[in-house]
């Protein structure tokens, strides 16, 4: 877990078949006071010895935030490259608050340069968040791997298998 002001950022796993092998904030996404590091966790599968590397990131929100989300991305990518060029297997997951299509088209780049699967591109929605006006399905929170996965499925506070748009958008079920 590493806090970063009033966030924290942190990784769930399964201690009888994982272990951390080290963890470091990456400065490269902090691209100003208003913006945060990366968090990154090297981690061992116990049973086959394979490390990896989680990239976890909470790049900035709002659609006035898509210029410093754009800066925090190529930052990210940067850094991602690099280390999979060394060897590293690599995933990264996080919130990227790609609210825009511009975020998207940044998202696909991502994956392009950093040789990434992006395995939630083809979701209709990652999150739902609260709108006062009306509510669109959102593809906020994104994963990539190293290889493609066989299946990805959004599982919310709802339960959700997919989204849809609604009349009210949910906060907590």
């Amino acid at each position: 877990e590493a806090m970063t002001a009033r966030l924290k950022l942190g990784v769930l796993y399964n201690k009888k078949r994982f272990e951390v092998v080290s963890t470091q904030l990456h400065p490269e996404t902090k691209i100003n006071e208003r913006t945060r590091p990366t968090f990154g966790v090297r981690m061992r599968e116990k049973r086959s010895g394979m490390e990896f590397k989680l990239y976890v990131v909470h790049l900035k929100a709002m659609a006035w935030g898509r210029v410093w989300r754009a800066k925090q991305l190529l930052a990210l990518q940067n850094l991602v490259r690099r280390e999979v060029e060394q060897g590293t297997t690599a995933i990264v997951l996080g919130d990227f608050n790609s609210t825009e299509q511009e975020d998207r088209e940044d998202l696909a780049r991502f994956a392009q340069e950093t040789g990434l699967n992006w395995a939630t591109e083809r979701l209709r929605c990652t999150a739902f968040w609260q709108r006062k006006k009306h509510c669109q399905t959102s593809r906020l929170d994104h994963i990539f791997l190293w290889e493609a996965p066989r299946a990805v499925r959004v599982r919310g506070a709802c339960g959700t298998l997919g989204c849809r748009a609604r009349e009210k958008c949910p906060g907590y079920c």
